[in-house]
This record gives structure tokens, C-alpha cells and sequence, in this order.
């Protein structure tokens, strides 16, 4: 499975769960990092740090209350963003049975 900068993961049962990708760096201390001159898209894919962040905030904040309930100060131990390696997105795309959203025409 191909993760890319830009794509949103959605998934029909657990919209609170569904995301983009919209960053990334590369961990230059993994043994596969080689060559900082190499763009992040052509990294290799242990390499790869990736960033993340909710794309459907009232199913989310929905979703804290139901665990949380409506008097909190933050949303821990859910987070709204982050940043994980590609195995991180892959186990969480699996889980929630997650397809990428098409990209509608502009």
C-alpha cells in the first residue's frame, strides 16, 4: 500500500476517524535514510515520518464526548493530528476498513 502526501483516508463506519495526509519528513536516523538530497516521495518507505491530521472534526468531537463527556479540557487520549511511521497509518486504514477519497473534480 502507496501512502502519499495529500491523500484522505475515510471510513464509512468511523468518520471520526478519517484523516489526510498533509506532511512529512524523512527520519535520517534509520538505516534505510540515505541520502538527504532525495526527495521525501522518493525516501524509502522506512524513511518516512508521516503527518496527519482529522478531516471530519464534528464526527470527532461527537465521538470525545461519547467517551469523554461535554466537560473537558482537551480531547487526550485522542488526538485531532500527529505524525507516525507508514506501519502507524496502515494498522489504523486496516482497522477501520478506510479507502482513500477520490479527488473531485475542481
Amino acid at each position: 500500500m502507496e501512502l502519499k502526501i495529500g491523500q484522505e483516508w475515510i471510513s464509512e463506519k468511523h468518520p471520526h476517524e478519517n484523516f489526510k495526509i498533509y506532511g512529512g519528513i524523512v527520519d535520517t536516523c534509520v538505516d534505510s535514510f540515505k541520502d538527504e538530497s532525495i526527495p521525501f516521495d522518493e525516501q524509502p518507505e522506512g524513511a518516512k515520518i508521516f503527518f496527519w491530521e482529522r478531516t471530519d472534526y464534528a464526527s470527532f468531537d461527537k465521538y470525545v464526548e461519547s467517551k469523554l463527556g461535554r466537560n473537558r479540557d482537551s480531547t487526550h487520549p485522542f488526538a485531532r493530528c500527529g505524525e507516525t511511521k507508514k506501519s502507524g497509518l496502515i494498522a489504523k486504514i486496516k482497522k477501520f476498513s478506510m479507502t482513500v477519497k477520490e479527488k473531485e473534480d475542481e
